[in-house]
Formats: C-alpha cells, sequence, structure tokens
C-alpha cells in the first residue's frame, strides 16, 4: 500500500520555477508521483516513475540515495527533490551521465548529484530548468546540447564543484537563448566553457578553477558576475556583438580578462562598468588577436600585477574611455603596434604608438601624500623606535632603466614594497622610508626630490635633492641640467641596515624653510612635489616611487627599438611624475611624555620628562591629567586627583623635568605613564 504523503511540505518554489511548474502541469489530468528508495511510495527507482510518468506530470523523490542514472525522454515532466542537501542522485558505478534529459519542457530542482561522467546533460533539449541542485562530477556538472541544439534553457541557483567543467555548451550543439543564472561554481577545472549566441549569464560566482569563463559566443550579456581567484579570469574569443558590464574581476592568477586569443578575434564588443583588479598579470589582455572595434569604457582597471590594459599587435580601431586605471605594476595602458582611441582615462602610464593612436585628453593624477603634524620629534638615528614615527604609509617603488643602463622591459616590472613615514612640526619634516630586502652594500642608496611650487617644472635653484650612499649625506639643487651640491648643507639623513629584518631603514630631516634659496622653502600646510628613487646595487636596478616617475622624457620598447613621445599636451617625462607632499599644520596643543630609559631597578631616580606644547597663535586653555598604568594587575593610580587647569601661550613649548624615586618592591613589574590635556572649552581630548 502506498504511504499518505500529500500532506508533506517539500520547500517553497521560487515564483519562477513554480509558474513554469504549473504550465507544465496544464489542464487537472496531470498527476504526481512520489519516489522513495525506502519503499512505501509508488515507486523505489526514479526512473521507474517517469517510465510511468505522461507529459506534465510531476515526479516528487524524497530524502535517500539513488544510484541508477536516470534518462529522461518526454516533454513536460518536472521532478523535484524533497531537499537538495538529502535527496541523492549517485551515479559512480560507471563513466556515464547521472542525468540525461533528452526532451524539452523538464525541470530537475532540488538534488544532490555524483557522477564519475557528467552531473545533467541535456542531449537535445529546450526550455528546460535546471535549478537549486548540489553537483559534482568526472566531466562536466551541466553538459548542454551534446545531441545537437539546446535552445531557451535556465540553469539556476546551482553550485557545481570539483567537475573537469562546471558548465559545459558542447562544440557538437547550437544555442540560442540560454541563460545561466544565480550559480555558483567553485574550484572546477573551468567554471563555464560555453559557445553559441543570445546566452545571458549573470549573477554567477566563479572561484578556484584554473579557467574562470571560457567563452566562444556572439549576440550575449555576460552581466554581474564575480570571477575570484581562478588562474585565468575570462577568456572572450571568437566572440561578436557582446555585451561584458558589472562584473568584478579580481584576484585571478593570470590575467583578468582576455579580449580574444592569439589570432582568435573578438570584435565589435562592449566592455563597460566592470572592475577588474588585482589580477597577478594583465586587467585585460589582447596582443596579437587581430581584435577590433571593441569599446572598454568606464572600467576600474587597478593594482593588476602587470598591464591594466595591454592590447598589442594587430588589433585594431578599437576605444579605450572614460576608465579610472591606476597602480598597475607596468604600464596602466600599453598599446604599440595596435591602433587605438585612447581618450579621457584616468591613469598614469600610458604607453602607446603615437603614430597609429589618439590619445588624448586623458588624466595623470598624482598620489597624495599627507604629513601628519608632531611636537615630539624624532631622533634621526636609523632606530626606528616603538612610537617615534607616525603616519605609516604603505607604497611600492617599481624597477626602472635609463638610457645609460637599459636592461629591457623585464626590470618594470620588479616591485620593492616600503614603508613610508612623513611628519613635520613647525620648523622641520622628517621622513622615514623602509625599504624591503636590499642586500647592504655601499653603493646603495636612497634619494628624496622635492620640486618647490608642485609645478612639475625645473627651475634652476628652486628644487631640492637629498640622498644618502656610502659616501654620506648630499644636499643638492638643480642647476640648469643637473643635480648640484648646495653651497651650505642643511639637515641630515641617516641609514641603517636592519640584520633581523633584512631593511634598510633611511631616517632624513629637513628645515622647511632654511632661508637658503638652494632648498626647499615652507610652511605647514603647503604642498610640494615628491619623488624617491633608490638603487641596489647588488642587482643593478633602481626602484622609483611613484611608481610611474620615470627617469627619462621619453617612454622605450625594447621590441621595437622606437621611442614613443607622449603627445603635445599630454603629462610626461620625468618632471610629470611625482606624488604631492602635503606639509601639516598645526592641529592645536600637544603633550609628550618619556623618561631617560626603558628599564629601572630598585632605588634608581626615573627622570620623567613631560613637554607641553601649543603651536597654535591663540592661547589655548586646557586641562592636565596624570596618571600612573600597571597592566600587569590592571591597576591605576592618578598622580593629579581632578584636572589641573592649565593656559598655554602662543607658540608655546616647555619641557618639564619629574624626578622619581623608585622604592624597593622585592618584584619585577611592567608600569606606564599616561598623560592627556583637552580643551578646557569643548573637552576634546
Amino acid at each position: 500500500m502506498m504511504r499518505d504523503k500529500s500532506k508533506v511540505k517539500f520547500g517553497i518554489l521560487t515564483f519562477a520555477i513554480l509558474l513554469t511548474i504549473l504550465a507544465f502541469v496544464g489542464c487537472g489530468s496531470a498527476k504526481t508521483w512520489y519516489v522513495d528508495d525506502n519503499g512505501g511510495c509508488d515507486f523505489t527507482r526514479i526512473q521507474d516513475a517517469i517510465d510511468a510518468a505522461l507529459p506534465s506530470d510531476t515526479i516528487f523523490v524524497y530524502n535517500g540515495t539513488y544510484y541508477k542514472k536516470i534518462k529522461i525522454n518526454k516533454d513536460n515532466l518536472t521532478i523535484i527533490g524533497e531537499d537538495k542537501n538529502g535527496t541523492v542522485i549517485n551515479q559512480i558505478a560507471e563513466y556515464k551521465s547521472a542525468i540525461i534529459i533528452d526532451a524539452d519542457y523538464v525541470a530537475v530542482n532540488g538534488f544532490t548529484i555524483h557522477s564519475n561522467g557528467d552531473g545533467i546533460e541535456l542531449l537535445r533539449a529546450s526550455d528546460c530548468i535546471i535549478s537549486n541542485n548540489k553537483i559534482t562530477s568526472d566531466l562536466s556538472g551541466i553538459l548542454i546540447g551534446s545531441g545537437g541544439g539546446a535552445n531557451n534553457n535556465l540553469i539556476s541557483n546551482n553550485t557545481i564543484s570539483m567537475s573537469e567543467r562546471g558548465i559545459w555548451a558542447c562544440t557538437l550543439g547550437s544555442f540560442l537563448n540560454n541563460a545561466i543564472i544565480n550559480n555558483l561554481l567553485l574550484n572546477n577545472h573551468c567554471g563555464l566553457d560555453i559557445e553559441g549566441s543570445n546566452w545571458t549569464i549573470a549573477n554567477n560566482y566563479v572561484y578556484g578553477s584554473k579557467t574562470g569563463l571560457s567563452l566562444r559566443f556572439s549576440e550575449s550579456i555576460l552581466k554581474d558576475n564575480t570571477i575570484l581567484n581562478n588562474l585565468e579570469g575570462v577568456k572572450l574569443g571568437f566572440g561578436h556583438n557582446n555585451i561584458v558590464q558589472n562584473n568584478t574581476i579580481s584576484n585571478n592568477r593570470g590575467n583578468g580578462l582576455w579580449l580574444g586569443y592569439t589570432y582568435n578575434p573578438s570584435n565589435n564588443n562592449q566592455i563597460r562598468n566592470n572592475k577588474i583588479m588585482n589580477n597577478e598579470e594583465d586587467g585585460i589582455h589582447s596582443t596579437y588577436s587581430y581584435a577590433s572595434n571593441n569599446i572598454i569604457e568606464d572600467n576600474i582597471v587597478n593594482n593588476n600585477g602587470d598591464d591594466g590594459i595591454d592590447i598589442r599587435g594587430r588589433n585594431y580601431d578599437n576605444i579605450i574611455e572614460n576608465n579610472t586605471i591606476l597602480d598597475n605594476i607596468n604600464f596602466d595602458i600599453i598599446t604599440y603596434g595596435t591602433k587605438t582611441n585612447i581618450f579621457n582615462n584616468t591613469a598614469r602610464r600610458i604607453h602607446g604608438d603615437l603614430v597609429k593612436n589618439d590619445i588624448i585628453n586623458n588624466i595623470y593624477p598624482r598620489p597624495t601624500i599627507a604629513s601628519t603634524f608632531t611636537i615630539d620629534s624624532p631622533i634621526i638615528d636609523g632606530r626606528m623606535e616603538d612610537g617615534e614615527w607616525l603616519n605609516k604609509i604603505e607604497i611600492k617603488l617599481n624597477g626602472f632603466s635609463d638610457d645609460d643602463h637599459y636592461d629591457g622591459e623585464e626590470n618594470e616590472k620588479l616591485t620593492k614594497t616600503a614603508d613610508l613615514y612623513v611628519m613635520n612640526d613647525a620648523e622641520n619634516i622628517y621622513i622615514a622610508v623602509v625599504l624591503e630586502d636590499m642586500p647592504e652594500e655601499d653603493e646603495d642608496f636612497l634619494r628624496l626630490e622635492f620640486d618647490q611650487g608642485d609645478d612639475a617644472v625645473h627651475t634652476d635653484g628652486d628644487e631640492d635633492m637629498a640622498s644618502l650612499c656610502g659616501l654620506g649625506y648630499n644636499d643638492c639643487h638643480w642647476n640648469v641640467d643637473r643635480w648640484q651640491a648646495d653651497t651650505n648643507y642643511h639637515g641630515e639623513m641617516v641609514r641603517r641596515w636592519s640584520v633581523a629584518d633584512r631593511k634598510y631603514v633611511y631616517e632624513f630631516r629637513k628645515p622647511l624653510n632654511s632661508s637658503d634659496p638652494q632648498d626647499i622653502n615652507l610652511k605647514a600646510g603647503d604642498t610640494v612635489g615628491f619623488h624617491i628613487v633608490a638603487f641596489d646595487y647588488y642587482s643593478g636596478i633602481g626602484y622609483r616611487y611613484p611608481m610611474d616617475a620615470v627617469s627619462f622624457d621619453a617612454y622605450h620598447s625594447k621590441d621595437e627599438d622606437i621611442i614613443f613621445t607622449p603627445p603635445v599636451g599630454e603629462e610626461s617625462g620625468a618632471w610629470k611624475k611625482w606624488a604631492d607632499l602635503i606639509t601639516a599644520e598645526a592641529v592645536g596643543p600637544g603633550v609628550v611624555v618619556s623618561t631617560g630609559k626603558y628599564e629601572y631597578t630598585s632605588g634608581d631616580a626615573m627622570l620623567i620628562n613631560i613637554t607641553l606644547a601649543n603651536p597654535t597663535e591663540v592661547w589655548q586653555p586646557v586641562y592636565f591629567l596624570w596618571r600612573l598604568d600597571l597592566p600587569d594587575y590592571d591597576l591605576q593610580y592618578w598622580i593629579t586627583k581632578k584636572p589641573i587647569y592649565l593656559p598655554l601661550p602662543p607658540d608655546y613649548e616647555q619641557t618639564f623635568t619629574v624626578p622619581w624615586k623608585l622604592g624597593s618592591y622585592g618584584f619585577s613589574f611592567n608600569a606606564s605613564w599616561y598623560i592627556a590635556i583637552y580643551d578646557a572649552t569643548s573637552h576634546k581630548l
């Protein structure tokens, strides 16, 4: 006798699926068949229910494990699993598909499928819905069109993992108007391998594949997908008249987006509003593929490990317009050997053949470095004591070569990371640079260059440079066409090699205004052009920051032995590639506390130095607080029983030394002084 399961609730179908099933059911004659591998229902095998069913029938499958492969060769069937986590089709006995669909208007929903062959195979199938399944397979998770045409199918809300291909539209078929929407494609050899036309591929998440998407289709839409952490992101080859928009293509270990393969063109595509970032090679890559008439517009292509957009060799009439393309390791845009129009982009490094390309109205933004105001000046000794330097900025310096030491474009792909610290008080600017892994050699040097007026123009006696190598500190100014030693040196720079960290520490101090016409002349709040050059003698390679700062006024191509001079009106050359360094203005009163040494023993006299400062031009009424903290015991002792009112005069700085005699405590402990002032009017700390 059949168990009565007519009242079992098997989950809420999406509205689209429900409407489709109702359409399949038709007029009142449809029947629902029940399958349970434990018995008590119409059938224990899914295939037996299919064989018994008529078009428009529904087959409901209870939780269990079903081992036989399934072939659906009747139109208008709906097959529903009770729970996709508990209704399992396990086809591992032979290398065949777990489910074969050779019919139209079939819906398969709510199964876990394991297969030694393909998971679900749409042989000759149109108007089918494959949704809400979990699939792993040795071949394809879902194979479409292996027996011919497959049109108007919807593949949605499936999780497909650990398969040779997540979804494959087979080369044997022809495809129109299929949709792949809201699927998770995880750790497959290839996430999607699709060809045909009129596809919609949207809102899918593709992760951990050798190739995220391999697409050879036309007249299709690829939108709102996330393609993350694959070996290659998206390969669009032999693809024409497609729209690629609003996708996130990032953190892939190769190129983000291939626009055509070598000698396999992709033409008339629109690449718009995508975020293509943090890929280890190019953001968008097209070399020698004969790609033409593509529009690359309104994309963000940043922080990629080689070029941002690389379109080189036998590509024609492509447009790169209104994109933000920044902080890529090599060039932001490189387009030699092609006919490419480059308009209105925000980019720092554009490498192009001006005979063939139109490069017009592009914006070359500078990095901005904001100094931090301090009343506690760091000691220039190369030691980077804890808390001594504030405002750490992580930067990258990229390798370069100049006319005399040109060593190929590979140098331009090398980088050094560094920590940059920039501080100033009312009188001096302080800069520290910590460079990674540069072997200690006397010939290594660091050079800091300043562009007075921040106008990117050489002005005799108006530009300042400081450098340090084995010969010591150099203070220089620009004279006619070269750096020349200043008549009077001002400032100091110290270098120290940290054996433990394998890093160079450079510390620098320079007066904001020394009254020397050969030095920078700044006041707090001014902006000065700034860049860094470092040289690693061991490798023979120089490094620079900003990464687009160049050592000569033309771009070079070793491959074709051509010098590409940027167009008239475009920013170019060494004096157009600077960072903006903004010195900080005094922000208000401050207090600093220090002691003569780090460790004390019983009976020592501790000298506590308290510096109060008001760098502003008006009186500042403040309250003063002082406390001793014993963190080992979570104890605090207030030295000031209540806040002390202190009106600080303008331009005031005074250090008070307070002796503190330590008793004999018989045990060791950690202690720290906490001193603070806050505004007497606003109570701001």
